[in-house]
């Protein structure tokens, strides 16, 4: 099947919406010798639509495969999908998370816990509520903490999130790069120099990661000198390019304010097929890699 024969049918199917109907309708064409030109086709439309219409995207994604358990190619070429709109899907879940009030959202998010519902984790269990039914699953823990596997991180034994600067991303072979669109998340990683604010501001987009070396806001407890200078911290992109990031129990701060009390910031954002890396970023993650 050409491009060219689909091309009416697909805008026609997207005029009321994106709907599991279309869906069903477009992977049941999927094969493997049209496997690309067909992803192609649909990432370059998802990408052109608003933050708001890829985030209802995601979520028409998640109850079609929900609902229909996808395996082999079809899987992979959700997970594809899912990629490129799972950024946007998790920016406006933060954003609602935000404007709950505090017990409401203690009540949905769980209580905090330095190792295992910390700031880092929150970001990750929004991704994963956008692709937990397209991951491969054979290294995915069965142990659900606060609503995301216990491996479902990048920091400890057995982690699935593998993080990686651009030259790495950009240098991987096509047998290992497939290997990712297989359902495995993967985040590529650009480190800032915390004083190059407009930068930052200018390259983030809503639902990157962002990590700072020390957190913004000062701890009134802090016993030890890395305490007194602020532990990493993790936040993700709004809409409005704000910050959110678990404090009491969620805050939301400029970029000024985030990286304030920051020497390094490293901004996450997750692989896609067609994503543009830049090579010209330090190859280089802080050590010890808490952010």
């Amino acid at each position: 099947m050409l491009l060219k024969d689909i091309e009416i049918p697909y805008k026609e199917a997207y005029s009321p919406g994106f709907s599991k109907q279309f869906l069903a309708s477009y992977i049941s064409q999927v094969k493997e010798e049209n496997y690309l030109s067909l992803l192609s086709f649909e990432i370059k439309f998802l990408s052109s639509l608003s933050l708001e219409q890829r985030a209802e995207a995601a979520e028409v994604i998640m109850q079609y495969a929900k609902e229909n358990k996808p395996q082999g190619l079809h899987k992979k070429f959700l997970f594809e999908l899912a990629s490129v709109v799972a950024p946007a899907y998790a920016a406006l879940r933060a954003q609602k998370d935000y404007e709950m009030n505090k017990s409401s959202f203690r009540q949905k998010n769980g209580a905090y816990s330095s190792g295992s519902n910390n700031c880092r984790h929150y970001c990750f269990k929004l991704y994963y509520q956008a692709l937990q039914n397209v991951l491969e699953n054979e290294s995915i823990s069965n142990k659900k903490i606060h609503g995301r596997p216990k491996n479902f991180d990048w920091k400890g034994e057995n982690c699935r999130i593998r993080r990686m600067p651009p030259q790495e991303w950009d240098a991987l072979d096509g047998k290992d790069k497939e290997g990712y669109f297989e359902g495995n998340a993967a985040f590529v990683a650009y480190v800032f120099s915390a004083k190059d604010v407009e930068k930052i501001k200018k390259f983030i987009e809503p639902g990157d990661l962002i990590g700072v070396d020390h957190n913004p806001i000062p701890n009134p407890n802090a016993q030890t000198e890395a305490e007194r200078k602020g532990l990493p911290h993790v936040g993700i992109c709004t809409p409005d390019k704000s910050i959110v990031h678990i404090r009491k129990p969620l805050e939301k701060h400029s970029m000024e304010k985030f990286t304030s009390r920051a020497s390094t910031v490293v901004i996450y954002r997750l692989a896609s097929r067609e994503q543009q890396v830049d090579i010209s970023f330090g190859s280089l993650l802080p050590l010890g890699g808490e952010f």
